[in-house]
């Protein structure tokens, strides 16, 4: 194998990673906001229930719930 197609390869490889990463991360962040979207429809009691407040929603997803 030549030196042009071994750094050719890492290249694609190096892409593919990169690729796989951000596909990765976007899953993350999309389960977040439903999740987020989720928890945010639960009323008072059932959020003083498992031990949240409006606060905390706030506090930990405003950002994703912002958007909606």
């Amino acid at each position: 194998m030549s030196k042009a197609s071994t750094r050719s390869s890492a290249a694609h490889m190096s892409g593919f990673v990169l690729t796989a990463n951000m596909l990765r991360a976007l899953g993350r962040h999309l389960r977040a906001r439903r999740n987020a979207r989720h928890v945010v429809r639960f009323n008072d009691f059932m959020l003083r229930d498992i031990g949240l407040t409006r606060a905390d929603l706030w506090t930990a997803h405003g950002e994703a719930l912002r958007r909606d």
